[in-house]
């Protein structure tokens, strides 16, 4: 059996997980998904860890290697170990100057001194051997005559005159050969010196990249402890790039994040056949020694405590289903994610991040960013369709409270006003009689001095309706306390989504909830609705 196993450097223990039948069948039903989001030639190590969650359903939590994340697989997948967001601006940077290094480097031609360096000691090399041969046969050839004319004074002195000349015509020739060799070796070191500037300087960058990777690594395991990527890792072993990057490393950081606790993994290759190593489409692999065991020994550590919700969600729990989460959420929180990082908070990613069950969660329905109140986000695809037709046929019941500037006139009553975006933008909607109907009932509860507790049941559900509605002459005629966008701004927006009432996509029971008034509100208000 496959074991994803690593010693911890705080406990002192090896801690394992096995890749269970089970978990590879979960591994397995998600290959086509993630082979058809591959643009590359490249594959990636595909993973699934099985849990359980503090209310001990079974959680199926999946990943992908690699921090570059593939379209259109953004929802359900385990993220990156490492805060990718954090280095992006200076990955790109690093990059346009690693990039511009290469091109320099490239440019250069080193290839081709090497070659003409070679060609040159090719070329003085066989002359040289030529000028060898020459020279061994004058030799042999002045011996010759020496040995049969041993008297003859003058023939001797003439071939040691010939035997002078000629090492002076061999030095010179020699001289001369080396020219072209001396040349092309002056060239051949000269661009190798630049080349090599600018390959260290290259290799200062990608180093001080690799650096800034592993101090956005900060792993954290089942006990709660974080440690810093080089503290995590095994002491025996060589800290490699890629790191962390693989799909166990993200599956158990993800479970530890949302108080997930494991009781399998598995690992398939996905993508074409690769030679080095071996890896085929749909087989299983256990983690590598070089970049995963390391940090598998603390990331483990932990995992077989009893399951616990993370405190890093940051919501209030009003209650919980078996496929949703109702949460009280807060002013000026978002609902869902926006464009652009700055908008990425948001009570729907807080869910798909640290709840245990979340990873692909989705709003049952939305809240203005000002509004609070009692907001329930659906953890799956069939849930949230359930909802959307509940919606459709208006079964949920919405209670909101607002306090409202000024004295509507009446004490109850029906505002039947359609409304439409008015802007560009869309942000602001306005009463228009070919926007789309939107109803609202309203009850006051008190009135003060200069304000009015409004109790608004929305029959609809169109965006800014009790804004709109409020603010309207048409409608109240008195603003929403806080509105900026319809009334005077102010530091919160005092509208609440109190009650709401749905029926289980489940089991079909129908659940009332309540949602307990902000921190920030009146305290005169608790005891209106006491009254009330």
């Amino acid at each position: 059996m496959i074991l994803f196993s690593g010693h911890c450097e705080t406990c002192g223990l090896v801690h394992a997980l096995p890749a269970t039948e089970a978990a590879l069948a979960e591994a397995r039903r998600r290959i086509g998904p993630l082979r058809q989001a591959l643009t590359e030639d490249k594959g990636r190590m595909l993973g699934v860890l099985l849990g359980h969650d503090h209310l001990q359903r079974e959680v199926v939590l999946k990943a992908y290697s690699g921090t570059t994340p593939l379209d259109g697989l953004e929802l359900g997948w385990a993220p990156t170990t490492r805060r990718v967001e954090a280095t992006q601006t200076e990955e790109a940077d690093t990059f346009v100057q690693l990039n511009a290094l290469s091109a320099q480097i490239e440019a250069l031609e080193f290839p081709r001194f090497q070659a003409r360096l070679a060609e040159a000691k090719g070329l003085y090399e066989s002359q040289l051997a030529e000028m060898q041969r020459l020279r061994r046969e004058a030799k042999a050839e002045r011996a010759t005559r020496r040995a049969n004319a041993p008297e003859d004074a003058e023939l001797h002195e003439r071939l040691r005159q010939m035997s002078w000349d000629e090492n002076t015509a061999y030095r010179k020739r020699l001289a001369a050969l080396r020219v072209p060799i001396e040349k092309a070796h002056a060239q051949h070191e000269a661009v190798l010196a630049e080349m090599q500037v600018l390959k260290t300087a290259r290799r200062a960058l990608s180093n001080r990249l690799q650096s800034a990777f592993w101090a956005e690594h900060t792993l954290v395991n089942f006990r709660g402890a974080a440690l810093p990527m080089k503290d995590a890792h095994a002491r025996d072993a060589a800290l490699l790039p890629g790191a962390g990057e693989c799909a166990a490393p993200k599956l158990l950081q993800d479970a530890a994040r949302r108080g997930v606790r494991p009781f399998a993994l598995a690992e398939v290759w996905v993508g074409p056949l690769q030679k080095e190593p071996r890896r085929v489409q749909g087989q299983a692999y256990g983690p590598c020694d070089e970049r995963c065991r390391p940090i598998l020994g603390h990331l483990l550590c932990g995992a077989d405590a009893p399951p616990t919700r993370s405190p890093r969600l940051d919501l209030d729990l009003l209650a919980e289903g078996h496929s949703w989460v109702a949460v009280a959420k807060p002013s000026w929180v978002l609902a869902v994610p926006g464009r652009g990082p700055e908008k990425i908070d948001s009570v729907v990613t807080r869910v798909r991040h640290f709840y245990g069950a979340g990873a692909a969660a989705q709003a049952a329905h939305r809240l203005d960013m000002e509004t609070s109140g009692v907001m329930v986000v659906a953890l799956d695809g069939t849930s949230q369709a359930h909802f959307h037709d509940q919606f459709l046929a208006r079964t949920p019941d919405k209670t909101y409270l607002a306090w409202v500037e000024g004295h509507p006139a009446a004490d109850e009553g029906l505002i039947d006003l359609p409304l439409r975006p008015i802007t560009r933008k869309r942000r602001h909607q306005g009463v228009h009689p070919d926007g789309k109907a939107a109803q609202t009932k309203y009850r006051v509860l008190a009135r003060s001095k200069e304000r009015t507790l409004i109790e608004f049941t929305p029959l609809t559900g169109r965006s800014h309706q009790l804004r709109v509605h409020a603010a309207d002459p048409q409608g109240l005629g008195a603003a929403i306390v806080g509105d900026s966008l319809y009334g005077v701004e102010g530091p919160y927006l005092l509208l609440h989504a109190w009650k709401f009432a749905f029926d289980d996509p489940d089991t079909g029971v129908r659940h009332a909830l309540t949602c307990p008034l902000p921190a920030h509100w009146p305290q005169e208000t608790h005891s209106h609705l006491d009254q009330s």
